[in-house]
């Protein structure tokens, strides 16, 4: 049996929170936390599991949460920029991929 997508993504959005409830980290750093994981579940997924029509749409959206999480170590404005670039980035790939 292949361990499908949304129970990946519910341990993953839901873990920080013992965390959180244990009083191990605050709610900034449980939202990191959780967008990480999401982010990382959803590029490991993509990667491993998911058809192959489908990858690149998983693994693109999993770095761009794995990028957003990074607002609690980088200023603002840098994690909107590593956002940005992330984006443009995986749409150039994207396009690169089609054209081929």
């Amino acid at each position: 049996m292949k361990f499908g997508y949304i129970y990946g993504l519910i341990i993953a959005a839901l873990s920080p929170f013992v965390l959180f409830l244990l009083a191990l980290v605050n709610i900034y750093q449980t939202l990191a936390l959780m967008l990480f994981l999401v982010g990382a579940w959803t590029t490991v997924f993509g990667s491993v599991i998911a058809n192959s029509n489908d990858r690149l749409y998983y693994i693109v959206w999993g770095l761009v949460a794995v990028s957003l999480s990074t607002f609690i170590v980088l200023p603002i404005s840098y994690s909107v920029a590593l956002v940005l670039i992330t984006i443009i980035a995986l749409t150039l790939v994207y396009g690169l991929k089609r054209r081929s």
